[in-house]
């Protein structure tokens, strides 16, 4: 069962935009490995999250634009079918309590450099909770992310040129937990790129 309000504010002529969403969402039956058991399932009965996030868009000044937002979310485990599991009360597995992201745009308009763009990022969450059962909590961590593009042509063909980096410090981490008793190790530096061609 989902409970969700949220609001859209505007401000400084339509500059700043403001969403925010609040959230109270219950689930039964969530198919979860068995901690008594290895290698088996069962439905871990009853879990609840509840909380409230914030999100932000503005254009500053022509060709710049920023937008990111925070997130809280209580999740907890309310009811469960195994007895012996202790997971009654636990966090929800893999669930950060609190995220953060920003993300910055600019693109030249005019200019030598015109058709440029710029883009670097910032992503963060919180510690979490492993497998059930265990004591086990990943740390929380923060990844950074940076693009660079091109586009150029006229009005009957037109070519955009990009080059992404992921996780730009090679952060190592866990992203989440992977299978019933194990973790997930985050993406390592990466390296992404693409032409496209319109016409």
């Amino acid at each position: 069962m989902l409970y969700e309000t949220g609001a859209k504010i505007s401000l400084l002529n339509d500059r700043l935009g403001l969403d925010l969403a609040l959230f109270d969402l219950t689930r039964e039956g969530i198919i979860a490995g068995d901690p008594d058991h290895a290698g088996f399932v069962i439905q871990s009965g009853k879990e609840r999250s509840k909380g409230y996030s914030i999100s932000f868009n503005t254009d500053p000044f022509p060709g710049l634009t920023l937008f990111g937002g925070y997130g809280y979310t209580d999740g907890k485990v309310l009811s469960s079918l195994s007895a012996t599991s202790g997971t009654v009360g636990q966090q929800l597995r893999g669930l950060s309590k609190e995220t953060f992201s920003v993300f910055a745009k600019y693109r030249f308009l005019k200019g030598t450099f015109k058709g440029l763009g710029l883009g670097a990022g910032y992503r963060w969450v919180s510690d979490f909770p492993g497998a059930y059962a265990t004591t086990f909590v990943n740390p929380g961590y923060g990844v950074a992310d940076a693009q660079i593009n091109y586009g150029w042509g006229n009005h009957n063909v037109r070519y955009s040129f990009n080059v992404a980096i992921k996780n730009i410090f090679d952060e190592v981490y866990f992203s989440g937990p992977f299978s019933t008793v194990g973790n997930r190790a985050g993406d390592p530096r990466s390296y992404r790129a693409s032409l496209k061609l319109s016409f």
